[in-house]
């Protein structure tokens, strides 16, 4: 079970200090994993988007009636490219190349129908976080709003969208007789809407999007409301405004460098307790909060941040801590995105797991191990899962002895930023934000 650790903060509201993220979980999974993390005894949720790429995936090629490499997606009868040759109303059994004999292919989606399907994933996303919310309130013993602590405003990983994928993207279109450029929004609408996102940065527009979001969960208040990023998109419709005529694979997006973080942060201080009852940032440095706290004389509740054993991020911390902001940590276990081994897979932590185990009694895992760390100082952490048996187990907490965080610590030595936008991301986003070395050649800098 979990130790219930909470910490105050500086609204005085307590947030529990292990939660429950939703962030790229698939439509039909979501809602059953809100419901089963609430049952377990979680009461920190903290919201994403759907998981859209793999859905896309399938509607934009159609499948064969063979197993397909996740990792390329490629079928594995094929190993002459990542992408199938082109795809053939139907196979012979018998016929054709490959290790396993003939495909079968179904019928492509069009451009249009992918693309709203996309949207409806993302829409479907939120509406599940809902029922799953609701169907706790019905079936779990006690519950009620008041006792959950809900976030929204999770740091959204545009780039889901690995080359692979736009590699496909790109057959697609060649299939259909199409630009790429056609069909350039099913790379980028998969994600929640109802959030403050980079295109929503904008003074008066930002009660609105809170608005949106509060009507999407069917909630009357968020316990925290959060900015994304330091980052202003052009404002409208488009999430990701695209600069005509780029050059850049998967283009680049329209910076907004008219609007300053200053004056977002302004409109979320001035947003009305009874909808936000506390504000916060997320992947905001130090000179990013000295502003808005200079600009407005507000000091955030949170700033969410990717914090792992490899990226501890140490002076931030400090930071915040005197100033009183809460850290809450993303992306705990690392990054599996872009193919690097999770951090649970480190000698030393399981090195770490099994001194626990030995010391307790109690069967450990790397899992437990990295949560544990990442609440040490008093910060919060949000593991995501979609699978009952781990939500109920990253539940099962453990206490670190001081030389096992040390141990742990140690990691951070070989210093590694996952989610680094400029160089990542696709579409790019031509902004410095962290201050990287691959980060240098940007042309914008966050507005202060």
């Amino acid at each position: 079970m979990s130790l219930g650790k909470k910490v105050t903060l500086n609204t005085g509201a307590q947030i529990p200090q292990l939660g429950f993220g939703t962030w790229q979980s698939a439509p039909g999974e979501v809602g059953e994993a809100v419901y089963e993390a609430l049952k377990a005894g979680y009461r920190h949720l903290c919201g994403g988007r759907a998981r859209w790429q793999a859905l896309t995936l399938t509607r934009l090629l159609g499948s064969c009636n063979h197993v397909r490499d996740k990792r390329r997606h490629r079928c594995k009868c094929d190993k002459s490219s990542t992408v199938p040759a082109l795809p053939r109303p139907s196979h012979s059994p018998n016929s054709g190349s490959g290790r396993d004999g003939g495909r079968e292919w179904k019928p492509l989606e069009s451009g249009a129908q992918a693309k709203q399907n996309a949207l409806e994933c993302s829409y479907q996303n939120q509406r599940e976080v809902a029922a799953g919310i609701k169907r706790a309130f019905k079936e779990v013993p006690g519950l009620k709003r008041e006792d959950l602590f809900i976030v929204r405003g999770f740091p959204l990983k545009v780039m889901d969208v690995d080359p692979a994928f736009i590699s496909i993207v790109k057959f697609a279109c060649h299939v259909w007789g199409d630009s790429i450029a056609d069909h350039a929004d099913v790379l980028s609408t998969g994600l929640q809407t109802s959030k403050l996102w980079n295109n929503q940065h904008r003074p008066e527009v930002v009660e609105a999007s809170l608005d949106a979001c509060l009507a999407e969960l069917e909630l009357e208040y968020l316990d925290l409301y959060l900015v994304h990023w330091p980052v202003a998109f052009k404002q409208g419709d488009a999430y990701f405004p695209r600069i005509e005529g780029s050059t850049v694979e998967g283009g680049d997006v329209v910076i907004d460098d008219e609007v300053s973080i200053v004056d977002t942060w302004k409109a979320m201080t001035q947003l009305p307790k009874s909808k936000a009852r506390a504000v916060g940032v997320s992947n905001h440095t130090i000179e990013h909060l000295e502003a808005i706290i200079n600009g407005t004389g507000v000091v955030p509740a949170a700033n969410q941040i990717e914090r792992h054993p490899v990226l501890q991020s140490n002076d931030l911390v400090e930071y915040c801590q005197k100033k009183g902001i809460h850290i809450t940590a993303y992306s705990a276990f690392g990054n599996n995105v872009i193919g690097a081994p999770l951090l649970i897979t480190r000698p030393e932590i399981k090195e770490v797991a099994e001194s626990v185990a030995k010391r307790t009694g109690q069967e450990v895992t790397g899992a437990h191990v990295i949560l544990a760390w990442s609440q040490v100082g008093g910060h919060s952490v949000i593991p995501k899962s979609v699978t009952p048996s781990r939500i109920r187990d990253n539940f099962k907490e453990i206490e670190l002895t001081p030389e096992e965080v040390e141990k742990i610590s140690t990691l951070g030595k070989d210093r590694k930023r996952y989610n680094t936008p400029f160089p990542t991301y696709k579409p790019r986003w031509n902004i410095n934000i962290f201050g990287e070395p691959e980060e240098a050649p940007a042309t914008y800098k966050v507005k202060l």
